[in-house]
């Protein structure tokens, strides 16, 4: 099983033993007993014990608690209150010898008297002590079953001595058994303890000790059976249970002592290894060591070397030790050099000196050479311990030094820039002649005399140099300004080192100086050479960046090595490149044509790529015979030709709409005198006339008003046609229109209309959203002849949703309301597509449309400030989405009524229209609802006859309630009339017709006065009531 930490195992192993103590403490095992003395040993105690001493007081402490100690309040119930003192002294016990165990092990090395048989006397002392103060008062309070004569004032001794004697003798043979098993390697590894020095020998000679502890146990028992055993019990029960107590006794202490006798041996074997080990380990530091190390005694005859020593002269040990130093190194060294120091050593002095030795192989070499006197127990000196290391490299590396430093000097007065040596005070200690004289000073002297703060040009750079210090490191250049003796300025750049001793402070700075002042002004000079190409380049690039044209650079090799973002984007479109790629294609034809081949017309090559357009041009950079950079320009021009035929379109429309307006005025005229004389024929005979009569006039009617309806249709899509706007929920007005539309959908098409929940409230001229609807939806009835579905539903846009208007080609967003006409018809073809708002565009049978139709949703839409966009498939239908602007106010609410025709009440009318067919047949259906009609061929002549209506005397005057004129006419129109009028009578009432105007001009004419604009070709109906409407106004 694997633990996540040694402290898990620790815990679950101290809880598990204790529960082991705990059952084998109601096992007690006889130590020793006789009639008056009986030693049971609780041997539980041995598990809460044994983890104390190998993990420290808290783990046994909570082994005793888990158990191993605490058996004995059920086992000694009999001793009454006497076992609140008896029981816990055990816990305390074994947290004593665990506090003892830590503090051993904590130390490297502790005296005898902190060992365990120790300490546990120490621990005997006083809790025995309490044995026969507390434990006798306790007992006496509650006097146990098997000591009656205890009462509260007698408690005999005996049995008090013979407690404490039993505990000595328990408490010595657990520590015992536990010292044993601490000294075993499988209980050591199981507890993860680390293995002593000689584990394994140990073990054998615990287990061995144990073994013969056993065996003389075995070899008594056998004896006793043979010779006095007189008991009938077979041989195991006299080994084991039935046993006499003296025999018992001794065999006890024969396992007692082997185990005693197995742990002394084991002891010192383990003190005999140690001191191996340690012997081992000096001679391995002193083998691998450099150092030539030897010993000598008296008579100065070696007696031991180590490795190095044997190496150095090439030798063998036993060519060496037993031979004296004259044999070794001659006679001559060793009277002349050796003898003396050694002589001096065995006095007991410690002798230092250096000189060249013959080494065979390596030559002469210089050695620094110790003599160390080996002093015994008894103080006196045995020998010479020689301890020796090579310097010769050290002693030449000094030579080379020195020369070096001859050599430095030299070079350091012939160097031409400046080297100087400074104190961190400032004073400079030594300089070159070379800044001498970059700073202008007479001499060396001169300048040593000065401190290096008066050099500065500006004192920050010193603090600067000063903040930057490293310990014994070059600091980084410093570009600075010095000033010379004359005063003027230098530019010089300072690199040094910091020097420090031991203690990190620093001793000097040591460094040079390079006059820069040319290079500083010619770096200065770049400097703003650069500026200024840098500002020329970023002025170059801003104008590409920001021109509309994509502008790419091209190498000799076709490869792009810059693109303004126009042009990124547009080559990931032609060619799917990026910068850095190499370009062989734009669209579908080959780069070599654009650079080499002129375009087939102009001066731009085409390419189209899907349904976008693009133009290239390339022109050559020479710099030689070939060209090494091209430059492209490329321009997307799919939104300006779309942009261009939106121009033609509106164009084109204006040109109708011109043709409109110009014959409008007219043909509306034509129009309205034939409808009013038709419509008067019908009114005075239409019980009288026959039916044949009836029919041809109501025929003139419908016709008429299809006339009047084209020519409206033509007004529409011109937005020539002035519109009236107003607040309109269209849910209720497109149920409506439904309702009506209904009645010229075929039974085969299945007509819907779907509305969310939101409001769809629009500012918008309810006739012309109907009439837009109805074209729509009879362009949808029309795509499906074999039948289908029909579907009109409202939603309202996202704020982030991005739509392309068809009619404008321009992309929109935000907050629209859209009326969604959806047909499952034939679909409309590619090729039909763009050409649909054109007006007289149709591709319908000749009689069957105008194509006028969706040319008039378009114009109404965009007087609405609205778009319009188109979704289709063959053979499975079309949707037209027209989006209106939604309004902030509230729809109004009207409701039609039927009612009887407006008359008139004797009120006066002035009309004024200048066709003379027109006035007559006016002036009759006017008089025919209950005015009085004065009429006028012009502005003038209108005049006149109000003049002449007013008088010059105010009994023979008659009032004009209203005036009705047409705007244009000759001599003076209808709104100069209207002004001259207002002069006379500022409150006169009056209405406008006009066959044709503009939605400024409708604006322009109520801020005039008019009340209203009454259009060409009218109905009876609507111009009664309009008159009625005019003359109750307040």
């Amino acid at each position: 099983m694997a633990f996540k930490s040694d402290r898990n195992y620790k815990t679950m192993i101290s809880i598990l033993l204790g529960l082991l103590g705990f059952y084998v403490n109601f096992h007690a095992l006889n130590f020793a007993q006789f009639p008056n003395l009986k030693v049971s040993i609780l041997m539980g105690l041995l598990f809460p014990l044994l983890i104390a001493l190998a993990w420290g007081w808290k783990y046994g402490l909570l082994s005793a608690l888990a158990g191993g100690c605490q058996s004995m309040w059920w086992l000694w119930k009999s001793d009454g209150y006497g076992f609140l003192y008896a029981v816990p002294v055990f816990t305390l016990w074994v947290v004593w010898h665990g506090a003892w165990s830590d503090y051993r092990r904590n130390r490297e090395a502790t005296k005898w008297y902190h060992g365990m048989y120790a300490v546990e006397l120490l621990f005997r002392v006083f809790s025995e002590l309490g044995f026969y103060t507390v434990f006798r008062w306790l007992v006496s309070l509650n006097p146990p079953p098997w000591a009656p004569e205890v009462t509260w004032t007698y408690v005999d001794y005996t049995w008090v001595h013979f407690v404490v004697v039993k505990h000595i003798v328990t408490a010595y043979i657990l520590l015992l058994v536990s010292n044993v098993l601490l000294n075993i390697g499988p209980v050591r590894r199981f507890l993860r303890l680390e293995q002593r020095v000689g584990q394994r020998s140990t073990t054998h000679i615990v287990g061995a000790s144990i073994l013969l502890g056993l065996c003389l146990w075995v070899i008594d028992s056998v004896i006793v059976y043979l010779a006095f055993y007189d008991g009938g019990a077979p041989f195991p029960d006299a080994l084991v249970s039935d046993i006499a107590p003296r025999d018992l006794f001794v065999r006890n202490l024969f396992v007692l002592i082997c185990l005693i006798a197995g742990l002394l041996v084991s002891r010192f074997v383990s003190h005999l290894k140690r001191a191996e080990e340690a012997l081992r380990r000096y001679e391995h530091i002193i083998s691998v060591t450099g150092e030539h190390m030897s010993f000598l005694d008296r008579d100065y005859i070696y007696r031991a070397v180590n490795e190095a020593y044997l190496q150095a002269h090439q030798k063998a040990r036993q060519e060496i030790v037993g031979h004296s130093v004259a044999d070794l190194l001659g006679a001559d060294v060793f009277e002349q050099l050796v003898k003396e120091k050694m002589d001096r050593c065995l006095t007991g002095q410690e002798i230092h000196y250096q000189a060249w030795f013959e080494f065979p192989g390596s030559g002469r070499r210089y050695m620094d050479v110790a003599y160390y006197p080996y002093v015994e127990a008894d103080g006196a000196v045995s020998g010479v311990v020689v301890s020796s290391h090579d310097t010769t490299e050290r002693v030449r590396a000094e030579e080379a030094l020195r020369e070096s430093e001859e050599q430095y000097r030299g070079l350091f007065e012939r160097v031409p820039i400046g080297l100087y040596r400074s104190a961190p005070e400032g004073q400079i200690l030594d300089v070159n002649p070379a800044m001498v004289q970059m700073l202008g000073y007479p001499d060396r002297e001169t300048l040593l005399a000065v401190n290096t703060v008066e050099l500065f040009a500006d004192p920050d750079d010193r603090g600067e140099e000063m903040a930057s210090l490293r310990d014994d490191k070059i600091m980084p250049s410093f570009k600075m300004q010095l000033r010379r003796r004359d005063g003027a300025v230098i530019w010089v750049r300072d690199t040094f080192r910091v020097a420090r001793d031991a203690r990190g402070q620093i001793i000097f700075f040591e460094g040079s100086l390079e006059d820069i002042t040319e290079r500083v002004r010619a770096e200065e000079e770049r400097e703003l050479l650069l500026v200024q190409i840098r500002e020329q380049a970023k002025r170059v690039q801003q104008i590409i960046d920001t021109v509309p044209e994509g502008v790419l650079l091209l190498d000799a090799a076709q490869r792009v090595i810059l693109a303004n973002p126009v042009a990124r984007g547009d080559l990931a479109v032609l060619a799917d490149a990026k910068v850095g790629d190499t370009l062989t294609r734009l669209g579908d034809r080959p780069l070599a044509e654009f650079l080499t081949s002129p375009p087939d017309k102009g001066l731009w090559h085409e390419v189209k790529v899907d349904d976008r357009a693009f133009e290239v041009i390339a022109r050559p950079i020479e710099s030689g015979p070939e060209p090494e950079n091209w430059v492209l320009v490329i321009r997307d021009v799919t939104q300006e030709r779309e942009v261009r035929r939106q121009v033609q379109r509106q164009e084109r429309l204006a040109a109708v709409g011109q043709l409109a307006g110009g014959i409008a005025h007219d043909f509306n005229n034509l129009m309205t005198t034939i409808m009013l004389y038709a419509h008067m024929g019908l009114g005075k005979g239409e019980h009288d006339l026959p039916p044949n009569v009836t029919r041809a006039f109501e025929t003139i009617l419908d016709e008429a008003r299809h006339a009047a309806k084209l020519v409206q249709q033509i007004l529409d899509f011109s937005r020539r046609s002035p519109i009236e706007t107003s607040p309109m929920d269209l849910v209720p007005f497109i149920k409506e229109a439904v309702r009506v539309l209904e009645r010229t959908i075929p039974e085969n098409i299945n007509f819907q209309f779907d509305a969310g929940p939101e409001e769809y409230v629009v500012d918008a001229d309810p006739t012309r959203i109907q009439q837009a609807l109805m074209n729509l939806v009879i362009n949808a009835r029309d795509a499906m002849p074999e039948g289908g579905g029909l579907h009109i539903a409202l939603s309202r846009t996202a704020e982030a949703e991005e739509i392309r208007c068809v009619g404008c080609g321009q992309m929109f967003k935000g907050e629209w309301v859209r009326v969604a006409v959806a047909d499952t018809g034939t679909g409309i073809p590619p090729d039909v597509l763009p050409h649909i708002f054109e007006p007289f565009f149709t591709t319908k049978a000749p009689g069957e449309g105008t194509g006028l139709g969706l040319a008039q949703v378009y114009g109404i839409v965009e007087q609405h400030k609205g778009h319009i966009d188109v979704t289709t498939k063959m053979e499975e239908g079309t949707t037209f989405h027209v989006y209106l602007p939604v309004s902030g106010a509230q729809a109004e609410i009207t409701q039609g009524q039927i009612s009887a025709l407006p008359q008139g009440q004797g009120e006066t009318i002035l009309l004024v229209e200048d066709n003379e067919k027109l006035r007559e047949g006016g002036q009759e259906l006017l008089e025919s609802l209950g005015y009085r009609v004065l009429a006028g061929a012009n502005g003038r002549e209108a005049l006149k006859v109000y003049r002449a209506v007013k008088g010059t005397r105010p009994e023979h005057s008659r009032k004009v309630d209203l005036v009705i004129t047409d705007l244009v006419m000759p001599e003076m129109g209808g709104k100069r009339l209207v002004q001259e009028l207002r002069k006379a009578a500022p409150d006169l009432k009056a209405l406008a017709i006009t066959g044709y105007i503009v939605e400024k001009d409708a604006r322009e004419l109520k801020q005039a006065g008019f009340l209203d604009v009454v259009y060409k070709p009218f109905d009876v109906d609507k111009l009664a009531q309009i008159i009625r409407r005019a003359l109750d106004e307040e």
